[in-house]
């Protein structure tokens, strides 16, 4: 597996600014490495991070979670251009299901 790519935060605010049209409170995420970085909006905790996940390829993460609440919005973007990957976030919900259908197929789980 490749190192985890560097996110600057001028990078993770021009991303912010895209996608929210604000990146004010953006920094750098406590508890993790350099180049994680979050801010609130209301009710909402977004994420800024590198992403790998197996892709063979470098991407950038916006996750999306209201406080309090369960589950999350993703989008995988392309670090030189910041627009959004679909081919890879296709990529990794495939690679997801195939995971939890494995655990299924285990007993690991319990769905």
């Amino acid at each position: 597996m490749a190192d985890i790519p560097r996110l600057t935060l001028k990078k993770a605010k021009q991303l912010a600014m895209q996608e929210f049209g604000t990146a004010k409170g953006l920094e750098p995420e406590s508890g993790y490495p350099a180049g994680f970085f979050a801010m609130e909006i209301g009710n909402l905790a977004i994420q800024v991070r590198p992403y790998y996940y197996g892709l063979g390829r470098e991407l950038i993460e916006i996750v999306v979670r209201m406080k309090g609440g369960i589950g999350a919005i993703r989008q995988l973007h392309d670090p030189e251009t910041l627009e959004e990957n679909f081919e890879a976030e296709e990529q990794h919900r495939e690679e997801e299901r195939r995971e939890m259908l494995e655990k299924i197929l285990e007993g690991e789980s319990d769905v």
